[in-house]
């Protein structure tokens, strides 16, 4: 299932966070867009626990 290695420092997520928002806004993709993709990101999330 986990096909990348594990963070193991908050700086790593803030830097993974930061990276990837920063690729969706250089897209285009409106405020409010990408709102919508990290709420489908978080409930993709929440069913993969929910299954485990």
């Amino acid at each position: 299932m986990n096909a990348v290695a594990p963070f193991r420092s908050d700086r790593s997520h803030k830097i993974l966070a930061k990276t990837i928002y920063r690729k969706l806004q250089s897209t285009g993709l409106s405020g409010r867009e990408l709102i919508a993709v990290a709420t489908a990101l978080l409930g993709l999330i929440a069913e993969d626990l929910r299954a485990s």
